[in-house]
C-alpha cells in the first residue's frame, strides 16, 4: 500500500507506475494540503513584510543622504539620455535666500538651543530629505527626517523651532515605541480573531469579515484616538520647549494656522483621521 493508502492496482491513475497530476490533484485535496492555513501567522508574515518593506526604504535613503548629492546628478545624467527626446538639462544657480532657508546649520544652531531644555530626549542626528512637501518625523532612535519643504515653509526660526521641538516631543515622550507596540498588538489580537472565526465557522469568508471588522472597530475607537492624543501632547509639550528655549511660544499656533492655509479643507470627518485639523490644533495652542 503506498502513501496514500491506495493499491496501484485498483487506482487507474497509478496503473503507469507514476501517479498522473490529476491524482496528486485529487490526494492533496483529500489529504488537506490546500486547506486554509493559520490565519494569525498568515497576518503576522504579511506584518513582518511590510515592517522589512519600510525599514528597507529607510536604509535606502539613508545610504542616499550619506552619499551626497554628487551620487544623485551621475544617476540623473546617465538615465536622461536613455530618454528619447531628452537631453540633460544644465542647473540652474541656487537661489541665495533659498540656501539660506534650506541650509543644515540653521537646523543644527535650532537643536543646539532646543536640546539642552529636554534632557529626557536623545537626538543623534538628523536628514534633510529633498522634498518639496512640508514633513517631518521621528524614529525611535531620536533621529530626525525633515523635508526642504518644511524648511522652505518654516522661514522664521521660531516656525522651525516648533517643527522640531514637536518631534523632540515625541521623542521624549516615546510616542514611537507606543506606537510599534500598539501597532503589532492589534495585528496579533487581530489575527487571533480570524483563527477563532474560522476554527468557529470553517469559512474563509466569515473569518475575513470578522478580521476586517475587528480592525476597523480597534482603529476608529483605539488607534485612531491614540494617535490624535499623542499629536495633541507633542504639541502642547513643544510649545514649552520654546518657551523654555527662548523662542516665541505663539509661533506654535502660527505654523498651524499657516500650515491650514496651504493645503484644501479636510474632507474626511476627524474621527477617520490619525491627526487633529490644522484648526484644531491651533486653537488648543492658543489656549493658555
Amino acid at each position: 500500500m503506498n502513501a496514500g493508502g491506495c493499491l496501484k492496482g485498483s487506482n487507474p491513475e497509478f496503473r503507469s507506475g507514476l501517479p498522473s497530476a490529476r491524482a496528486v490533484h485529487h490526494r492533496c485535496h483529500r489529504h488537506g494540503r490546500f486547506r486554509f492555513g493559520n490565519p494569525a501567522l498568515i497576518l503576522t508574515a504579511v506584518h513582518a513584510l511590510i515592517t522589512w518593506f519600510h525599514c528597507l526604504k529607510a536604509v535606502l535613503v539613508r545610504a542616499v543622504m550619506r552619499s551626497g548629492p554628487a551620487v544623485l546628478a551621475v544617476l540623473t545624467v546617465a538615465t536622461l539620455p536613455a530618454c528619447s527626446g531628452v537631453q540633460p538639462v544644465t542647473p540652474r544657480p541656487p537661489d541665495p535666500e533659498e540656501s539660506a532657508l534650506t541650509n543644515p546649520l540653521r537646523v543644527e544652531r535650532i537643536l543646539d538651543r532646543l536640546l539642552p531644555c529636554v534632557p529626557e530626549c536623545r537626538c543623534p542626528g538628523f536628514i534633510i530629505v529633498p522634498s518639496s512637501i512640508p514633513n517631518a518625523s521621528v524614529n525611535a532612535k531620536g533621529v530626525i527626517r525633515l523635508t526642504t519643504g518644511l524648511m522652505e515653509f518654516a522661514s522664521t526660526d521660531d516656525l522651525l523651532a516648533f517643527a522640531l521641538a514637536h518631534e523632540l516631543a515625541h521623542n521624549a515622550l516615546r510616542h514611537s515605541r507606543k506606537r510599534i507596540a500598539l501597532g503589532w498588538l492589534q495585528a496579533l489580537a487581530t489575527g487571533a480573531v480570524i483563527w477563532a472565526a474560522h476554527e468557529a465557522s470553517h469559512s474563509r469568508s466569515d473569518a475575513a469579515l470578522a478580521g476586517a471588522g475587528f480592525l476597523l472597530t480597534t482603529s476608529i475607537f483605539g488607534t485612531m484616538p491614540a494617535m490624535r492624543r499623542r499629536e495633541t501632547e507633542a504639541d502642547l509639550q513643544a510649545r514649552d520647549i520654546l518657551r523654555r528655549a527662548g523662542y516665541r511660544p505663539e509661533a506654535a499656533a502660527e505654523f498651524w494656522l499657516r500650515y491650514a492655509r496651504t493645503r484644501p479643507h479636510r474632507e474626511l470627518p476627524s474621527w477617520l483621521c490619525a491627526h487633529p485639523s490644522d484648526e484644531e490644533r491651533a486653537r488648543s495652542l492658543s489656549s493658555p
